[in-house]
């Protein structure tokens, strides 16, 4: 990425875009912009708890568009300014709570598969929903979709507990140190 590039020098910064640790660097280095689609009151009151709840945030830029599709086009014609999420919130209510967090899927584990055949030993890919900065977005979506319904105060449920789990391998049938 530019950001990568003229951090770095051009020729480290182009070694570090081409990996997965150089992407998640990326993260971990440059939070990159935020942004929230469609507008209107969901967006504003969420903003609003960003900005009221994590002093941080103020250093955050951030766009608001009038759809998920505008906001998809608006980020691939802005490459130059390196997106950290896109945040669609498609239906808050006390009812039901649907959203989604858009990422570049090189910062992300993939998830099409249940087990990762080739992994021998522990798979440490799972790390890379921290290092991306997913799992801070969703508890912090979550946390004010619970405000913002009152959930908690007219229902059975309760504020989801974010847990991280290594993705799943074969057990060991032989050791390839030892071949």
């Amino acid at each position: 990425s530019m950001f990568l590039a003229s951090s770095f020098g051009k020729s480290t910064g182009a070694i570090l875009t081409q990996t997965s640790i150089g992407r998640s660097l990326t993260n971990l280095l440059y939070v990159g912009t935020l942004h929230f689609a469609p507008s209107g009151p969901y967006v504003d009151s969420l903003i609003k708890h960003l900005k009221s709840t994590y002093a941080s945030f103020k250093g955050v830029k951030y766009f608001i568009h009038s759809s998920e599709k505008m906001a998809v086009s608006y980020i691939l014609d802005h490459l130059e300014q390196p997106a950290l999420a896109l945040i669609v919130l498609r239906q808050i209510t006390p009812g039901k709570v649907n959203y989604v967090i858009r990422q570049n899927y090189t910062t992300l584990p993939n998830t099409n598969i249940a087990l990762d055949r080739s992994t021998v030993g522990l798979n440490r890919k799972y790390q890379n929903y921290v290092l991306s900065g997913f799992m801070t977005i969703q508890k912090t979506v979550d946390e004010w979709a619970f405000s913002y319904t009152n959930a908690s105060f007219t229902s059975d449920c309760s504020l989801p507990n974010i847990a991280l789990m290594p993705f799943p391998t074969y057990p060991y049938n032989q050791n390839p140190f030892y071949q």
